[in-house]
């Protein structure tokens, strides 16, 4: 509806000698007056709020001396409303893909997602789901969206996800300078993870399968000196896995095995 005056009417009732309009629209004015009215006009002239968003309702009803019938009522349409949660992986390893979706919006006709630099939208531009590839940077990148129709923009509703490094089991190098031990190895319930960190930082802890694909990941804020924490490893497969620390000063690998 824009922030613009439209005319509605209705057929003429028999008996009745007036109507009485109304509207669930905060903000909107009918025949230039606060909801509701009472004409014996047919049609009224309604000015929709520059702010309406989503979706009303406007109502009428025809009345006499005898009283009031039963109201009739149209759904109107105005701005999308903001979206709701994203939806994806919060930590997707570099050079990987990735697909991020919302819900659908009432009353949008396209949907605007932006992405930085390093990420490049594969697909889904214009819809409620797109696949995004990652190139090899390790920034957190913010990933935005928003509804869009004739009636303006709603604003974005954006998610912040983390790029990490993820070696693939095979590759000969495992570096281990944060000191990584887990325990039991091989784990069938609990698994007890500890490193050392020379200052208080924020880790990721990653889990990874044998294909590279992550399927477990954590953010860790970790303490000056030997931290410790537990992950219950029963609902994964049995199999050889690749246990990820990345801090600051880099990334201590482990392989660990699930039966």
């Amino acid at each position: 509806m824009c922030g613009k005056d439209f005319e509605y009417s209705i057929k003429p009732t028999f008996g009745a000698t007036s109507y009485r309009w109304r509207t669930n629209v905060a903000g909107a004015l009918i025949n230039g007056l606060p909801s509701p009215i009472i004409t014996t006009d047919t049609f009224v002239v309604i000015t929709w709020p520059s702010s309406f968003g989503a979706t009303g309702t406007l109502y009428v009803a025809a009345r006499n001396a005898c009283g009031q019938g039963t109201e009739r009522s149209k759904t109107v349409k105005g701005k999308t409303a903001i979206p709701g949660t994203i939806t994806g992986p919060l930590s997707v390893c570099t050079n990987a893909t990735a697909t991020y979706s919302i819900s659908s919006l009432a009353g949008a006709t396209n949907y605007k997602w932006v992405v930085p630099s390093a990420i490049t939208i594969q697909s889904g531009q214009g819809t409620t789901t797109i696949n995004v590839k990652f190139n090899t940077s390790t920034t957190a990148k913010d990933i935005k969206v928003r509804g869009e129709n004739a009636c303006g923009n709603s604003s974005y509703k954006k998610v912040t996800v983390q790029p990490v490094v993820c070696p693939r089991l095979g590759e000969e190098t495992i570096s281990n300078i944060f000191g990584v031990d887990a325990y039991p190895n091989p784990a069938t319930d609990n698994l007890n993870i500890t490193f050392e960190s020379s200052t208080y930082e924020n880790y990721t802890i990653s889990l990874l399968d044998m294909t590279g694909r992550m399927v477990r990941t954590d953010r860790f804020a970790a303490a000056e000196g030997l931290n410790n924490l537990i992950w219950n490893m029963s609902e994964y497969h049995s199999g050889v896995y690749l246990l990820v620390v990345q801090g600051n000063e880099g990334r201590s690998t482990l392989r660990v095995v699930v039966e």
